[in-house]
């Protein structure tokens, strides 16, 4: 939408340059008139065939062009312009709405899965600790508990096993 705008700006330049028969030069020397200054390569860019399709700074490039050339004209061109431009930056947020929508589902998702691969493994390391301190029991009972007292139970080795 903007560049289309862009585009109808520069085709009314051009149509008023070529009715109005002024040069490039003209065209500084009134935009410097205006207090505006804009370079006569910035001119003949705007002005050069095909330049509808490149885009310009509104601002900076165009803004002086249309005060120079359109004059009473130029708040029209300048409203639609600015309408355009704030119809293209909503139009951009709701884009990036939409996107940080999708990442914000796509992180949650990522973090579910996450956590439940965590959980798995925290399950695992807890079978693998039970498993670990039964060997170790074992070991202990069978190193220690032997003879007539166990240091570790009280117990003897016969006492346990009744």
């Amino acid at each position: 939408m903007l560049q289309k705008k862009i585009s109808e700006i520069i085709r009314n330049l051009k149509r008023v340059r070529t009715e109005d028969g002024l040069s490039i030069n003209d065209i500084v020397r009134m935009c410097e008139d205006n207090g505006e200054a804009v370079s006569e390569s910035t001119v003949k860019k705007v002005f050069a065939d095909g330049s509808e399709a490149l885009g310009f700074n509104y601002e900076n490039t165009l803004k002086p062009i249309i005060h120079a050339l359109l004059g009473d004209h130029e708040e029209t061109a300048e409203t639609e312009m600015m309408i355009s431009v704030a119809e293209f930056k909503a139009a951009k947020i709701e884009d990036l709405k939409a996107q940080m929508a999708r990442m914000e589902d796509s992180y949650k998702r990522r973090i579910e899965f996450l956590m439940q691969q965590i959980e798995i493994k925290d399950a695992r390391i807890d079978k693998r600790d039970e498993m670990i301190s039964k060997l170790i029991d074992s070991i202990i009972k069978k190193t220690l508990c032997q003879g007539d007292k166990c240091p570790m139970h009280g117990i003897t080795e016969k006492e346990s096993e009744e």
